[in-house]
C-alpha cells in the first residue's frame, strides 16, 4: 500500500512503514501493474515501485490548470480529471481526451480493507468485514439476556420481547405469547433438553418455558426474575430480585429447578439480601456462589453461608450471626455478576464500586481503572477461551489473558458503549448486548502476533555498567496501534518482567555475553513467538593496570632499599 503524506511518499508494509523516493509531495495516488503506484506530482505523474521508476507527462501545461482526480485501471491505463475534462492514457499511449472523468476518491480499497486519507489523523485502515458486525435485531434495541441453543441460535432477551438469531442470519421475534404481552425480556436461557426459559417480573409474572409443544407458562417464582443460568449437571439457577427491606426469610432471592421441582435455594438458609443479581454452581468444590445487593454469599453447606463484604463498610443488621461468617475483601456491596473460571477463580463484578476482583484460595486481586478496565461499573464478566475474559462495562468492552489488558469502544465498531450480557463461544467469537444499540458480534480474525525492533544490532558496557536496551514494536498491518502494544522482557531466560508500555529496559549484567528477549503483545492477546531477542556483551575488568601498579610499587620498594643502602655504606678512605 502506497500513500501520498505531507513529507513525501511512503510504502506501509506489513509491520512497516518505509519512506520511497522521489522526494516532494505527492497530491495524489493510483495503483499501478505489479505492486508499484502512479503518484501525481504538480510537474507530472511518476510510477515509483520496486525497481521501477517511469515519468509521465500530463496531458496540459500543469502551470494552467491542476488535476484533481486520478484513477488507474487493472493494465495501467490512466485516468484523470483536469479542470472539469476527462483524460485518459493506455499503457505507452497517447493521452485523449474523454467525456467521462473519474470521481474524486475518499477511500480506497484493498485486499478486503477500507483505507482513508484525512486531515490532521493520518491513514484509517478499516476491514470491509470489521471486527464488531451488529446485527439488526426484530425486537428491542435494548438487550438484557442472551443464550445459546444447542442448534447455534442465539437467543435474546430485549426490551421489547423474544428474538432469535438462527445459525444462517435469519432472525425470529416474539412480542406477545399465550395472548399476553411480553414486554421485557430480562432473563432467558436454554436447558440439556433444548427448552427454552425466559423471565421477567417488570412485564409478566414468574416464567415461560417453551416446550416441543409450544410455551408454558410457570408461576412457582415470584419477582423480578433477573438471570438464569444452568449449571454442569443440568440444574437451572434463578437470580430473584424482591425490594429492598424485604425480610430475606419471606422472599427467597434465588431458586433452583432440578428433577421437575422448584426448590429455594439455598436450602434452609437465608441470604444476606432478597435481590440476587446472579448465580453461580459451577464452583470446583461444589459451592454455590450468591450475588447480591448487600455482598457476596458462598453456602458450603449444610446451613452455613460465608458472607463476604467491603473491607470498609459495616455490615447491615438482619443476617443471623450464628449461621453467617463474615470475611472483609470487596471492593463493594453490590455483586453485580459473577464468573467461574477454568482455574477455579471466581471473578466478580461492582455496581457503583471501581472495578471488578479475582477470588482464589490464595487471597483477593482488585482491577479498575487504571489497571485497564474500560469502566468500574462491571455488567458482565464472561470466559471465553481457557483464560481469556471479557468484560462489559459501561463505557465499552475489556479484555484479560492474565497478561495485559485491552478496551474497544465505539471508535471500534461497538456503536454502544454500555454492553451487557457477554456470550462467548467456542470459536473465539463474542456476541454482546448493549443497552441501545442492539445485539454485536466479535470475530477477532487477528492471529498474526507483533514484532519488536531493537534500535541497535547489539548492546555492550564494561562490567558493573548500566546497560539501557530500547525497542519499537509493529503490529502485522497495525491492527493494534503501537501506543496500544504492551511489552516484557526477560534476561539470560529467566522471570518476565510485568507487562507494560515500556520499550526499553535497563539491566546491569555481569562480565560475558548474555542475551536479552522481548515479547511484545497485542490488543487480541497474540505474543511474539519466538522473542525478539539481541545480545549483550559485557568486558571483563582488564587485569593489566593491576599488574603494572604491582610492579611499579615493587620497583619503587627495591629504589628505596637500594638508595637506603647507599647511603648507608661507609666512605673509602
Amino acid at each position: 500500500m502506497w500513500a501520498a503524506t505531507a513529507a513525501g511518499l511512503v510504502r506501509i508494509e506489513e509491520y512497516a512503514i518505509r519512506r520511497a523516493p522521489p522526494p516532494g509531495v505527492a497530491r495524489l495516488l493510483a495503483p499501478a501493474p505489479g505492486g508499484s503506484a502512479f503518484a501525481l506530482y504538480a510537474t507530472g505523474i511518476l510510477r515509483v515501485g520496486d525497481n521501477v521508476e517511469e515519468r509521465i507527462d500530463l496531458p496540459v501545461d500543469p502551470a494552467r490548470a491542476q488535476a484533481d482526480a486520478m484513477d488507474a485501471a487493472p493494465d495501467g491505463t490512466i485516468r484523470l480529471r483536469i479542470g472539469g475534462k476527462g483524460y485518459v492514457r493506455p499503457p505507452g499511449g497517447p493521452w485523449r481526451e474523454e467525456g467521462e472523468s473519474p470521481a474524486p476518491r475518499a477511500s480506497i480499497e484493498h485486499a478486503g480493507e477500507t483505507w482513508t486519507a484525512t486531515r490532521g489523523r493520518g491513514i484509517l485502515r478499516r476491514r470491509k468485514e470489521p471486527y464488531f458486525r451488529a446485527v439488526r435485531l426484530p425486537r428491542g434495541p435494548r438487550v438484557h439476556a442472551l443464550a445459546l441453543g444447542a442448534d447455534g441460535t442465539v437467543w435474546c432477551g430485549t426490551n421489547q420481547g423474544l428474538g432469535a438469531v438462527r445459525p444462517d442470519g435469519t432472525t425470529e421475534a416474539w412480542d406477545s405469547i399465550l395472548d399476553r404481552p411480553l414486554g421485557v425480556v430480562t432473563a432467558c436461557a436454554v436447558d440439556r433438553q433444548g427448552r427454552v426459559w425466559i423471565g421477567s417480573g417488570s412485564s409478566f409474572p414468574g416464567l415461560y418455558r417453551l416446550d416441543a409443544d409450544g410455551w408454558r407458562h410457570l408461576d412457582d417464582i415470584e419477582g423480578h426474575v433477573h438471570r438464569i443460568t444452568v449449571d454442569p449437571s443440568g440444574a437451572l439457577w434463578f437470580a430473584v430480585l424482591h425490594e429492598p427491606g424485604a425480610p430475606a426469610a419471606a422472599e427467597r432471592g434465588a431458586w433452583t429447578f432440578a428433577d421437575g421441582q422448584f426448590r429455594p435455594a439455598p436450602p434452609n438458609v437465608d441470604l444476606p439480601s432478597g435481590r440476587v443479581y446472579d448465580v453461580v454452581a459451577r464452583d470446583r468444590r461444589g459451592t454455590l456462589w450468591f450475588a447480591t445487593l448487600k455482598g457476596l454469599a458462598a453456602y458450603d453447606g449444610p446451613g452455613l453461608v460465608t458472607h463476604y463484604l467491603p473491607a470498609l463498610r459495616s455490615p447491615e443488621p438482619g443476617v443471623p450471626s450464628g449461621q453467617t461468617r463474615e470475611v472483609r475483601t470487596l471492593l463493594g456491596e453490590k455483586v453485580w455478576c459473577l464468573c467461574a473460571a477454568r482455574d477455579g477463580a471466581l471473578w466478580i463484578g461492582y455496581q457503583l464500586s471501581p472495578g471488578a476482583s479475582r477470588l482464589t484460595a490464595d487471597g483477593v486481586e482488585h482491577f479498575d481503572v487504571d489497571d485497564g478496565l474500560c469502566d468500574g461499573n462491571v455488567w458482565s464478566i464472561a470466559e471465553g477461551r481457557p483464560g481469556v475474559f471479557w468484560f462489559a462495562t459501561g463505557a465499552g468492552l475489556s479484555r484479560y489473558d492474565g497478561l495485559r489488558w485491552s478496551c474497544f469502544r465505539n471508535e471500534e465498531g461497538l456503536g454502544e458503549e454500555t454492553i451487557w450480557p457477554l456470550l462467548p463461544l467456542d470459536d473465539g467469537t463474542l456476541w454482546m448486548g448493549t443497552l441501545g444499540a442492539g445485539l454485536v458480534h466479535l470475530d477477532p480474525r487477528d492471529r498474526t502476533p507483533p514484532r519488536t525492533r531493537f534500535e541497535a544490532d547489539g548492546y555492550g558496557g564494561d562490567d558493573g555498567t548500566t546497560v539501557e536496551i530500547s525497542w519499537t514494536g509493529a503490529d502485522a498491518w497495525f491492527d493494534t496501534p503501537a501506543s496500544d502494544l504492551r511489552y516484557r522482557h526477560r534476561l539470560d531466560g529467566g522471570p518476565w518482567s510485568p507487562v507494560t508500555a515500556a520499550t526499553s529496559a535497563r539491566v546491569t549484567p555481569p562480565a560475558g555475553d548474555h542475551a536479552l528477549e522481548v515479547q511484545a503483545i497485542d490488543r487480541f492477546g497474540n505474543a511474539e513467538d519466538p522473542p525478539a531477542r539481541v545480545v549483550i556483551r559485557i568486558d571483563a575488568p582488564s587485569r593489566i593496570p593491576y599488574v603494572v601498579v604491582a610492579a611499579g610499587a615493587v620497583a619503587l620498594v627495591a629504589l628505596g632499599f637500594l638508595f637506603g643502602r647507599a647511603r648507608r655504606r661507609p666512605a673509602t678512605p
